[in-house]
């Protein structure tokens, strides 16, 4: 695992830094930005890419250092971004985007009048290109290719298959100084 940065010229942070610690049976690590190398050179393709056609993304909870969920005392886990070592640092959560590809907060961004479809099936094409296929959106969604799940109008999910990794994208990717070993 590999902490990815919360902020570049390519993308903002959104959320707290989770804490970590002792949860039921789970140990949870601490933070919540944490990805496998090959996931974070793809969503640095994946900022880029953003970037070059003028969009300013969020990117929220990952995984913990451990690979758990993300997670602190008295809060809830953020399931879907560990699954007790099954997804370890393969999903990542970003803010849904407006039609200048800026970032932006609301309960329901698909009601919210700053909410444009167009841009935000950008970003799921985008990410589809470099390996992340099991996305997700909320059940206010009309985007083609994420699946409708609840708690996710707020935020849209990105989650890496290795299967549908496009290594030609994922190699290219600007990496901000960090380098991976690319032997999967």
């Amino acid at each position: 695992m590999v902490e990815f940065p919360a902020n570049g010229l390519l993308f903002g942070r959104y959320g707290t830094i989770d804490a970590g610690g002792v949860s039921g049976a789970e140990i949870v690590g601490q933070g919540d930005r944490y990805l496998r190398p090959i996931a974070a050179a793809a969503l640095f393709g994946i900022a880029n890419s953003l970037t070059n056609r003028g969009f300013m993304i969020d990117f929220g909870d990952m995984s913990s250092s451990n690979g758990s969920d993300p997670w602190q005392p008295g809060g809830n886990h953020h399931a879907g971004h560990g699954h007790m070592g099954k997804r370890s640092g393969l999903d990542v959560d970003f803010r849904y985007v407006d039609a200048d590809g800026l970032s932006f907060q609301s309960s329901n961004a698909f009601e919210n009048e700053r909410y444009d479809s167009g841009t935000n099936q950008i970003v799921y094409d985008t990410a589809k290109r470099f390996g992340f296929t099991k996305n997700f959106q909320g059940l206010s969604g009309n985007l083609d290719g994420p699946t409708k799940i609840p708690a996710h109008n707020d935020h849209g999910h990105l989650g890496l298959q290795f299967k549908d990794l496009n290594w030609k994208y994922v190699k290219s990717a600007p990496t901000n100084g960090l380098l991976f070993n690319f032997n999967y």
